[in-house]
């Protein structure tokens, strides 16, 4: 039966450590052993490393990457060039040249530790069953293993390491080997293979040719694209649309404003004469002077008023006012008041001023067809312009491209001639900052940290086992694991005498306890009979029985013990034979009840040291003669099962327990812990 973990706590968890505290610092120990064994059995590995910087030396020669002009390198970030050289680095052409140029004797004799023989050994295998299976079933099939090239390649990967350096254009190149003369040998050729293949990986092919042809081609094209323009122009005498468009706009305006005011001006006129000959129906030729140049200035000033002040014909009556006036004057001034008589200037002039409206609406019809015929003639030429505008925007287009195409191909034809110049020199966009040397001490094995590791894991692992063996402990240890398992109390807690300080006071205190419920049992009658019992043999119940015994004989006088250990009640003075003759028979039991009620009588409390009732079924007549049952329970022994189990049997038989003694408990947890950790009510209770 599972212990119960209601009240898992801060005590429950250190006494599972301590309980289990051989086998945590056992298992840390062997594992701190097994760390620190295995790093010395290690070979030594030796690392030296370089450091590679992209800064992009040759990104000045990308005068253009396309037509538009844009650069190459666009939509790849920093970190994606500095992965794309690192692959570069990794790449197969690169370690096989590395291996050519050292040789791949050297490095499979010098790159090989101590235990390479065991990591080896299951390929060997592999290989070997393999020819033997292609051998039994194809005959002697053709075949070659790897060579030494191969094998030195495959060796020279899997201890060489690449790595980028965050937020930088850096990245570092580590070998590692027994020798460190050999690791930064390895690292410096490699590095020297790698910029040698990085110039080829990187310089174009060669298209020098291609883009001089190229460029001939776009200049071709672009010289047919100006004539086609430079034809269209000729044809429809386009030159500029915009400012061609907004003069014929602004004529157009122009002429539309000049008719206008003809039209306008036309009009007042044909008003003038019509108002004139109304003027001259009415008088006759001959009217005395005076008085014909007053009445001519009367008409003047109320026609006047029909006009707007500063207009053509406003200004035309304000002259011919001005002069009537200055001809009444010099009348008066001629003749006084003598009146004048002949042809009447007044008529004259109205007449004169009708003649020349005439003229002036005859001249102004002419230009109001000319400009008419104007204004049609640039609404044509505006329209005809918006038909042409389309075709000629497409062939200046159409020039345009030919023209950055070109640019294109000239900035490419300069790039090319730049990077060779650039190849030419060796230089590439990846810069050693600095060259492998040789390590000064070895990267592995680090004893100290293997052991600290091991030590560290084998607590880990020790905690992990012994909270797996308190999950699956199926053993009463504690008070309350008993009370909670075999729902009984617990009468007394005996410590392990000799296993825990002050453990001979600790006993005495819970013998006390014992002995002061069997008194609070025995109560006002004559006596109590108690069987004490157990699972198994050897918990202790006879000695928890001779110490109950003597710690009663010195208190009160009372207490007697009865042996019933082989399932036969042993009265003192009598002998054995004077027991029940069977142990089911009523008889004996009735014989056994008397002499039982006689001893208690006599000694008031009496104590039968049973058989184990877990174990043995000859005392089960037992428990129906007595009136109490005392179960002990070995700590740490006893399962919570046999107990139950015991429990069941007991009542079953008829007896009826008192109570659990929790016999030979330990305290694992030591005094100072519960002096530091857990309080005073705590340690007493524990």
């Amino acid at each position: 039966m599972k212990p119960s973990t209601a009240h898992f706590g801060l005590r429950e968890t250190l006494a599972t450590l301590f309980r289990h505290k051989t086998l945590i610092i056992g298992v840390a120990l062997v594992t701190a052993a097994t760390s620190f064994a295995v790093a010395l059995l290690q070979s030594k590995v030796w690392e030296s490393s370089a450091h590679m910087l992209v800064q992009q030396n040759r990104q000045s020669v990308h005068l253009g990457a396309s037509a538009s002009g844009s650069d190459a390198q666009i939509g790849l970030n920093r970190l994606a060039i500095v992965r794309t050289e690192i692959e570069i680095m990794s790449s197969t052409p690169v370690l096989a040249e590395t291996v050519r140029r050292i040789g791949p004797e050297k490095i499979l004799d010098t790159m090989r530790w101590r235990w390479d023989w065991l990591l080896d050994l299951p390929d060997e295998v592999y290989q070997a069953v393999k020819r033997f299976v292609l051998q039994a079933i194809f005959g002697d099939p053709p075949g070659v293993g790897l060579t030494p090239v191969q094998l030195a390649m495959r060796k020279v990967d899997a201890h060489l390491k690449i790595d980028a350096v965050r937020e930088s254009d850096v990245f570092v190149v580590t070998a590692e080997s027994p020798d460190p003369e050999f690791s930064a040998e390895l690292v410096n050729t490699l590095v020297d293979v790698y910029l040698g293949h990085h110039i080829k990986v990187r310089q174009g092919a060669a298209t020098a040719g291609v883009f001089t042809a190229e460029t001939e081609r776009q200049k071709l094209e672009l010289q047919a694209a100006i004539d086609r323009q430079q034809a269209f122009k000729a044809r429809t005498g386009i030159v500029a649309v915009g400012p061609q468009k907004q003069l014929l706009i602004q004529r157009l305006s122009d002429a539309e404003g000049a008719l206008q005011r003809a039209e306008i001006e036309v009009a007042e006129s044909r008003q003038r004469i019509v108002e004139g000959e109304r003027q001259l129906a009415k008088r006759s030729p001959e009217t005395p002077a005076l008085d014909s140049l007053r009445q001519k200035l009367a008409k003047l000033e109320i026609e006047r008023g029909n006009y707007q002040p500063g207009s053509d014909a406003g200004r035309s009556i304000d002259l011919e006012v001005a002069n009537v006036e200055a001809r009444i004057q010099a009348e008066q001034g001629r003749a006084g008041a003598r009146q004048v008589a002949g042809v009447d200037a007044t008529y004259q002039e109205i007449e004169r001023d009708v003649l020349a409206e005439r003229s002036k609406v005859s001249a102004l019809s002419s230009r109001i067809a000319d400009l008419s015929a104007a204004v049609d003639e640039y609404r044509r030429q505006l329209k005809e312009l918006d038909s042409q505008e389309t075709i000629l925007r497409d062939t200046m287009r159409e020039v345009e491209l030919k023209e950055e195409a070109l640019r294109g191909s000239l900035k490419k034809q300069e790039e090319e001639r730049l990077s060779g110049i650039l190849n030419d020199y060796r230089v590439t966009d990846v810069v050693p900052i600095e060259r492998a040397t040789p390590a000064d001490r070895p990267s592995r094995p680090r004893k100290l940290l293997n052991l600290g590791l091991g030590l560290a894991g084998g607590l880990f692992a020790g905690l992990v086992l012994a909270q797996l063996s308190e999950y699956f402990r199926r053993t009463i240890t504690t008070r309350e694991e008993a009370e909670s398992q075999l729902g009984l109390p617990v009468l007394g807690s005996l410590p392990d005498v000799g296993r825990a300080p002050d453990s001979v006071a600790l006993q005495q205190i819970e013998l006390r306890r014992i002995a002061e419920a069997l008194r609070q049992r025995r109560g006002d009658a004559d006596g109590v009979t108690v069987l004490v019992t157990s699972s198994s043999a050897g918990e202790g119940k006879s000695t928890l029985i001779r110490e109950l015994s003597a710690l009663l004989g010195r208190s009160d006088g009372t207490g007697a013990t009865v042996d019933a250990s082989d399932g036969q009640l042993h009265l003192p003075g009598v002998s054995t034979s004077s027991g029940p003759p069977s142990p089911v028979s009523a008889k004996g039991i009735a014989a056994s009840r008397g002499a039982l009620e006689a001893l208690r009588r006599e000694h008031g409390i009496v104590l039968i040291d049973g058989p184990a009732m877990g174990t043995s079924g000859e005392g089960l007549w037992l428990p129906e003669i007595v009136d109490t049952v005392l179960l002990v329970v070995e700590a740490e022994r006893t399962t919570g099962i046999n107990a139950i189990q015991t429990r069941r049997l007991i009542e079953g038989a008829g007896g009826r327990l008192i109570g659990v003694v929790l016999n030979r408990r330990r305290f694992v947890i030591p005094g100072w812990v519960y002096g530091w950790l857990l309080s005073p009510r705590h340690a007493m209770q524990g």
